[in-house]
This record gives C-alpha cells, structure tokens and sequence, in this order.
C-alpha cells in the first residue's frame, strides 16, 4: 500500500522544483514545528524562512477571506525579506479551502511564486504512486474492531 504524509509530500514537492522554499504556517507553535519537521527530513538547506499568518485553522471556516487575506499577507512578507524563495508550502491541511483565492490574491501583488497546498498535494503524490504500483514494505496490521467500538460509533 503506498503511503504519503501531506507535509512530506509538499517538502518532496518543494524540493523537486529545486528552489529555496517557505513555509507559512497559523501561528507560534507552527513556526518552531514546521523547521524541526523540515530538519528531520534532511531539507533544511533549501528553507529560507517561515511565517505565521497569524490564524487559526477554524478561522478558515468562518472568515475564509480574512484568512487569505493573512495568509497572502505572510507571503508578500517572505518574499520582501527573501526574494530567492520562489516556492510557498501552506503549512496547514485545512488551507485547502482557500487555496484558489490565495493563489489569486498572490498574481494580484504580482508574485511570481508556486504555492504549494499540502492536502492536494497529497492526494496527487499517492495518485502518482498507485499508478507506478509504488508499495510501502512496512508490516502492520488494522485492528478493524476498533471502529465498532462506543467511541467510534460516528465512523459506522
């Protein structure tokens, strides 16, 4: 069964595109997260910086245009600092529901940039990796009787 995580795929993806890259994340805690998971994965040569939008992932559902606006905002930042970053990893999932009007907002302050959206990201990388028959050689097994249990009645 091929495997892929969202981050991993969108540092995998930063990485082939072969240029200095960004990460912008929601807040604090994301800016000291996301360098130690781009350090684990050997890629911290190629990170120049990473911003916080100054969000939470939750503001995505009820004031998505405020957070591109954020979010764009964080961006242009980046840029301004470190004009070598041509790659832009949104570092939350959920920034999936905006990732269009982001990379709208970012050709209006006419950024010439790849934002990378780490959930589609995701999905494209297993694609990929199911139709080159790509398998994970790691033994595991699912305990299917979990998601009949009273506390995962919601999964059924």
């Amino acid at each position: 069964i091929p495997v892929a995580g969202a981050f991993e795929s969108a540092i995998e993806k930063a990485l082939q595109i072969g240029e200095p890259f960004g990460i912008i994340t929601t807040d604090d805690a994301g800016l000291l997260h996301e360098r130690k998971k781009v350090q684990a994965l050997g890629a911290s040569d190629l990170l120049y910086d990473v911003e916080k939008a100054e969000t939470r992932v939750d503001e995505i559902l009820y004031s998505p245009q405020n957070v591109v606006s954020k979010v764009t905002m964080a961006i242009d930042k980046m840029i301004n600092l470190n004009p070598e970053i041509k790659t832009v990893i949104l570092g939350c999932t959920g920034m999936f529901l905006i990732i269009e009007d982001v990379r709208k907002a970012v050709k209006e302050i006419n950024l010439d940039i790849t934002v990378i959206e780490p959930f589609a990201n995701c999905l494209k990388t297993l694609e990929e990796r199911i139709k080159m028959s790509v398998n994970t050689h790691i033994d595991c097994c699912i305990n299917y009787e979990l998601f009949n249990s009273d506390d995962f009645k919601w999964f059924n």
